[in-house]
């Protein structure tokens, strides 16, 4: 089940910031974007960043759980600790104002989201693992 998403636009010119209604449609508001910000404490693998690197942003996010599989630091975004929101505000404001930064980091968010595992090719790739260890027994002392 796809749960509503909302949106924070800030606009660069007052500084204001302001929030979209909730929307089933995610689209037009990650095409409009510079950057994708994801501040979740329990996210073990985020289909939202997925979205939107399949729309080449750069994230903003929280090293929780999963999301260092599909956010790489300083390739395709940009990792805060947990519970440290004057992080996050300085990562966020980083990248609007260094274009050259911002499309790299775009363009390799793309790149990720193209490189990263299906759910069949991941469960694929642990069957293997799995499978590789029985047939080699238990490791000698």
């Amino acid at each position: 089940m796809r749960l509503p998403a909302s949106f924070f636009f800030r606009s660069s010119a007052s500084g204001s910031s302001r929030r979209s209604p909730e929307t089933d449609e995610v689209r037009p508001f990650l095409r409009a974007a510079d950057i994708f910000a994801f501040t979740s404490h329990i996210e073990a693998s985020s289909r939202t960043i997925l979205e939107a690197e399949a729309f080449g942003l750069p994230i903003v996010t929280t090293s929780c759980c999963g999301v260092h599989e599909q956010v790489r630091a300083e390739v395709n975004g940009l990792l805060c600790e947990m519970s440290d929101a004057r992080s996050l505000d300085r990562h966020i404001a980083i990248l609007p104002d260094d274009d050259h930064r911002r499309i790299w980091m775009g363009r390799n968010s793309r790149k990720v989201f193209d490189y990263l595992q299906t759910y069949e090719e991941m469960l694929e790739r642990y069957e293997r693992l799995v499978f590789g260890a029985w047939m080699r027994g238990p490791l000698e002392n």
